[in-house]
């Protein structure tokens, strides 16, 4: 078993329905209580000025199986959901976005899947959502606490507009 952190995101239609249908979602896919940080309204990061504020989400649970189980899960929910399929490097606005953001200590980069996810430390929602649930677990790459990468973040990521919601 792996303690695995999901990013959860949505900028399309209703947003806290659609929030609220991944975390539910989501929450079957693990084996004991997932914990999740307060719900962001955030601004896009990364996408064309004209994208709809998103709500992020990030959750933790304990997944019994492989990466690839949990990547599988993940798309089929948010195709339940009415995710969209992009063009490569191209975002669209989307009702259920999942990222899987860390996969206990595991380190993976090959054509379908990167963990750590590369947006981590990018999205200042990822760093304060991760903190929230356990702002000591490591990143298994830069070896520092999300306590630590929380009050080591730059002025660029301190500057990302996020709101708690709940």
């Amino acid at each position: 078993m792996q303690t695995a952190f999901l990013s959860l995101g949505t900028n399309l239609g209703d947003r806290l329905a659609n929030m609220n249908a991944m975390l539910g979602s989501c929450e079957k896919l693990f084996v004991d209580k997932v914990r999740h940080s307060p719900l962001y309204e955030t601004d896009p990061v990364g996408t064309s000025a004209e994208h709809m504020p998103y709500l992020n989400r990030i959750i933790a649970g304990e997944f019994d199986g492989i990466v690839a189980d949990l990547l599988a899960c993940c798309q089929s929910i948010e195709i339940s959901l009415g995710r969209q399929q992009s063009e490569k490097g191209k975002v669209l606005p989307r009702q259920a976005d999942i990222d899987i953001l860390l996969f206990g200590n595991e380190i993976i980069s090959d054509e379908i899947l990167t963990v750590p996810h590369p947006a981590i430390l990018g999205r200042r929602f990822c760093i304060e959502g991760i903190a929230a649930i356990d702002a000591d677990i490591i990143h298994p790459i830069y070896l520092k606490t999300f306590r630590q990468l929380f009050t080591e973040m730059s002025q660029e990521i301190k500057r990302q507009k996020i709101f708690i919601v709940d």
